[in-house]
């Protein structure tokens, strides 16, 4: 079994200003399980995803990965994607600038064919960042595509574009400027 692991770690010390106080309120809350914690230097964020959770007789996930992300408000505020594949440790996947941006990215090695559905799938994130600290739009998702193909999400044919895309964060016109005067 593939196992991801994205952190959502931002540079923040335990203030009245937090950043778990801006992101626990838009965390998934059915199927998946998160937890943000605040800490002197760090607060994470960990989920762990179930993916057609209750699909099929058993009722077990079809897929199960844990998700880190690292945001850093402090220098040049920019997010970054790690995954860890089977407890092997974890890697960088992909750091975004802070800045507008809309992309859907391929995760290596995560192709998986599925009963029922002729076409080979993999695993993607879509990461939706736009606005500035003052505002920010921030949304980070895991979905599937068609290998070898730009078919990924509500694209896909049933039951699989029911199961996907899964947002793990969607935050929108947030401040994080309190947050980086605090810690910065």
């Amino acid at each position: 079994m593939l196992r991801f692991l994205v952190f959502l770690l931002i540079p923040t010390a335990v203030h009245a200003v937090s950043l778990c106080s801006l992101i626990e309120p838009d965390l998934p809350t059915v199927g998946h399980v998160c937890k943000c914690v605040d800490a002197p230097q760090a607060s994470a964020v960990t989920c762990q995803i179930n993916v057609g959770q209750g699909v099929g007789k058993s009722g077990a996930a079809l897929y199960s990965f844990d998700i880190r992300l690292l945001i850093s408000v402090c220098g040049t505020p920019s997010i970054a994607i790690y995954f860890n594949r089977a407890d092997a440790g974890y890697e960088l996947f992909h750091q975004f600038d802070w800045k507008d941006v809309d992309e859907t990215i391929r995760i290596p090695d995560s192709e998986v064919h599925l009963p029922g559905i002729p076409e080979v799938l993999s695993g993607a994130a879509q990461m939706v960042i736009s606005g500035g600290l003052s505002s920010a739009n921030v949304k980070f998702a895991i979905t599937a595509c068609v290998s070898g193909q730009s078919t990924c999400g509500k694209g896909l044919p049933p039951p699989v574009n029911q199961l996907v895309p899964i947002t793990i964060f969607s935050g929108t016109k947030m401040d994080i400027t309190g947050v980086k005067s605090e810690v910065c």
